[in-house]
């Protein structure tokens, strides 16, 4: 399983970082999707969930590529 967010980016969810994932996620257009699940950003997702494609999982890491990149890390 693993979840929308990783490591130290889950412990520091600040205004301003929540704000630049959904950003990230309005950018590779999963917001939507995310937006409506029960847990949102901590939703954890299993390998074989059938709740993502493959195509959305790969989504998922472009965002979080996305919010890397703008952290400046």
């Amino acid at each position: 399983m693993f979840e929308l967010l990783t490591g130290e980016q889950q412990l520091t969810f600040t205004p301003s970082l929540i704000i630049k994932i959904w950003q990230a996620l309005e950018d590779v257009q999963l917001k939507p999707a995310i937006a409506c699940l029960e847990n949102k950003l901590q939703t954890q997702i299993a390998e074989h969930d059938m709740n993502f494609s493959v195509g959305e999982r790969q989504l998922i890491c472009v965002a979080r590529a996305i919010l890397k990149s703008s952290s400046g890390k």
